[in-house]
C-alpha cells in the first residue's frame, strides 16, 4: 500500500474512530465507571425498582420538607453524589448561580451539596423531567459564558461572538494510520477535561506532544466544536486564543486580533507592546481562565471571577516576566540569582541561626538538671560550692560599700576588728549561712 492510500484509509478510519462518537467528548448522565449502564439508566427521578435507597417520600436537604419522589434531583455531580433537594429548592439554586454570573466570565455551575464543577450536559440530563422550567435558565447562563468570546468587529463595529457553535461532527482529516491510533487517548483526555478533571492547557500540551506540528493545531480547531458544555468549549477556545490571538470575525470574516482587541494581525509586534506602560503596571493576569483584572484598592489577596485566589502583586510581577522575551528573562534570572543566595542566608540566620545559641544553652541546661536528677552526691556537692560562692560574693559587696579607700589596715585586720565591734550581726550571718546549708535540692 503506498503513502498515498494510507493517508486515504488513515481518513475514513478519523470518520469511524474519532468525528462519529461526538458524545464520548461530552459528559455522561454518570461517572465513567458506569458509563455502560448510562443509556438504561434513569435520567433523574425514575421511581423504579433500580432506585431502591429512595423511599415514596424524601426529605429536602435544603428546605428539610418531606416531597415526594417526583420532586427528586440526586446524583448531581455523580453516583456518590449526596445531595438529595427537591425541584423548587434546585430552581432557587441554579436560578441564584445565572443570576449572580457575570457576563463575559467563564462561571461554572457547581454541585450544590459537593460544591465540584458540574458539566451542564449532565445538569441537563439530570434535569431531563424538568427541563421546561431548567432550560430557559441555562440558556441564560450559556449566553453570559459566550460573551467571553465577544470581540467587536473592526469592519461592522458590532459585538459578535466568536466561540464556534458545538457540532455534531467535523469535516474528516487526513492522518496515517500510526496517527490515528492515537485518538482514543484523546478521548479519554477531553473527556476528563469535560469532567473537570484536566485543565485547558493540560490538554493542549497532550494534543502538541502526541500528535506534534501543524496536526495539532488542526486537531485542536476540530475538537472545540464537538465539546458541547458551553463552558468547557469556551474555555478551550480561550486558551488557544491566547496561543494564536489572530482571528477573523464570523460577520465580516476580518481579521483582527482577540487579545488586544485591534484591527489587523500584528505579527512583528506583541499585544504586551502595544498597550500602555502605566496600564500594564496594574494589570494582572489569572493564571487560570487569563482574564486580566485591575485592582484599585483594598487588600492585595484577591479572588478572580473563575474562583480562583492569588496575591496581587505576585500575579502582576508574573504576568509582567511572561510578557518578556526568553533572552531577557535569561539576563534577569542571571541578574537576581545573588540576590535571591543573599536573601536565602539572610532568612537563615533570623530563623536558625540567631537561635543556636540559645538552643545550646537550652540543652546544656536541660543536661545538667537531668545529671542532678540522677547523681545524688552530686547534687550535695553542688550546693556546697554554690553555698561558697554567695558567701564569697556577698563579702566582697559588704567590703566594697564600707571600706574606705584611704584605709590603711589590711582586709584581715579590717575583718577582725568588724566581727568584735558588731558581734550581733557575725551571728546572723553565720545562722543564715547554717540555714541556708539545710536547704535541699529536689531530687
Amino acid at each position: 500500500m503506498d503513502s498515498t492510500t494510507s493517508i486515504e484509509v488513515a481518513r475514513d478510519e478519523l470518520l469511524e474512530d474519532f468525528i462519529k462518537p461526538a458524545d464520548e467528548l461530552r459528559v455522561d448522565c454518570t461517572d465513567a465507571g458506569n458509563a455502560a449502564g448510562c443509556a438504561a439508566a434513569s435520567p433523574v427521578t425514575s421511581c423504579s425498582s433500580s432506585d431502591d435507597d429512595v423511599g415514596a417520600t424524601f426529605v429536602c436537604d435544603v428546605c428539610m420538607d418531606a416531597c415526594g419522589v417526583d420532586e427528586l434531583v440526586h446524583k448531581v455531580c455523580g453516583a456518590a453524589c449526596p445531595a438529595t433537594m427537591c425541584r423548587d429548592c434546585m430552581h432557587t439554586y441554579i436560578s441564584t448561580r445565572v443570576e449572580s454570573a457575570i457576563p463575559g466570565v467563564l462561571a461554572k455551575m457547581p454541585c450544590p451539596i459537593c460544591l465540584v464543577p458540574v458539566n451542564l450536559v449532565r445538569w441537563r440530563k439530570r434535569l431531563t423531567p424538568y427541563i421546561a422550567d431548567f432550560e430557559p435558565i441555562f440558556e441564560a447562563f450559556c449566553s453570559k459564558i459566550e460573551r467571553s468570546c465577544e470581540v467587536k468587529c473592526p469592519s461592522c463595529h458590532n459585538n459578535r461572538g466568536q466561540l464556534p457553535l458545538q457540532a455534531s461532527s467535523m469535516p474528516p482529516i487526513k492522518m496515517l494510520p500510526s496517527v490515528a491510533a492515537r485518538l482514543p487517548d484523546l478521548r479519554r483526555q477531553t473527556r476528563a477535561f469535560c469532567h473537570y478533571e484536566l485543565s485547558a492547557t493540560d490538554l493542549i500540551a497532550f494534543v502538541q506532544g502526541t500528535f506534534g506540528a501543524p496536526l495539532d493545531m488542526v486537531l485542536l480547531q476540530h475538537l472545540v466544536p464537538l465539546v458541547h458544555d458551553t463552558e468547557r468549549r469556551a474555555a478551550l477556545y480561550m486558551r488557544l486564543r491566547r496561543m494564536n490571538p489572530f482571528i477573523r470575525t464570523n460577520c465580516c470574516n476580518a481579521a483582527m486580533c482577540f487579545a488586544c482587541h485591534v484591527s489587523g494581525h500584528h505579527e512583528d509586534t506583541t499585544c504586551e507592546a502595544r498597550g500602555d506602560a502605566l496600564a500594564k503596571d496594574q494589570i494582572a493576569e489569572c493564571s487560570n481562565c487569563g482574564l486580566q483584572l485591575v485592582k484599585g484598592d483594598g487588600c492585595d489577596w484577591v479572588q478572580c471571577y473563575c474562583g480562583t485566589q492569588f496575591g496581587w502583586l505576585q500575579a502582576v510581577l508574573a504576568t509582567k516576566m511572561r510578557q518578556l522575551e526568553p533572552r531577557h528573562l535569561a539576563a534577569l534570572r542571571n541578574m537576581i540569582q545573588p540576590f535571591r543566595r543573599y536573601v536565602f542566608k539572610r532568612r537563615l540566620f533570623r530563623a536558625v541561626l540567631s537561635k543556636v545559641s540559645a538552643m545550646v544553652l537550652a540543652a546544656r541546661k536541660k543536661g545538667i538538671e537531668t545529671t542532678l536528677r540522677r547523681e545524688t552526691g552530686l547534687a550535695r556537692v553542688l550546693k556546697v560550692q554554690v553555698a561558697r560562692w554567695a558567701q564569697i560574693v556577698r563579702k566582697r559587696r559588704v567590703f566594697l560599700d564600707m571600706v574606705d579607700p584611704a584605709a590603711t589596715i589590711s582586709a584581715k585586720y579590717f575583718w577582725i576588728h568588724y566581727w568584735e565591734t558588731n558581734g550581733d550581726e557575725k551571728v546572723e550571718l553565720d545562722d543564715e549561712a547554717a540555714s541556708f546549708m539545710d536547704i535541699g535540692f529536689d531530687v
